[in-house]
């Protein structure tokens, strides 16, 4: 299963979403998180200098996972069950919101009931100024 079986279409306003796989035979969890989009960085035009930006739609639909976790999931894919736990509107919303479910499991001394050993987060606490 891929999280285009659960979501058919990007929703409205969204940018991404927080994720969770489980392995059923160990009940382990992987958290993270997806974009919709990706920007992709193209050559100049013939005789311009500036770099082009061009927003695709990411392999969302697709993914299963990234790291270690994907060798696993391909060798037996019915092992794994997936669950978006949040849609989200900005970036910074996606990181808190993965933050806050990886460190739950952290304060419920549940540690090791998660396959994530770090956890990055940057989060932007104003909006950007334009």
């Amino acid at each position: 299963m891929t999280f285009g079986k659960i979501l058919k279409e990007v929703p409205i306003n969204k940018i991404g979403f927080v994720y969770s796989i489980t392995q059923k035979s160990s009940n382990i969890k992987y958290i993270g998180c997806k974009l919709f989009y990706r920007t992709v960085t193209r050559a100049p035009l013939k005789g311009k200098k500036r770099k082009r930006k061009e927003v695709k739609e990411s392999d969302w639909k697709t993914y299963t996972s990234s790291g270690k976790w994907s060798d696993l999931i391909k060798g037996n894919p019915s092992d794994f069950t997936y669950e978006i736990l949040y849609l989200c509107s900005t970036k910074t919303e996606l990181a808190a919101k993965e933050t806050y479910e990886i460190l739950g499991y952290y304060i419920r001394d549940e540690w090791n009931l998660l396959v994530n050993e770090m956890i990055n987060c940057r989060i932007r606490v104003r909006p950007k100024q334009r």
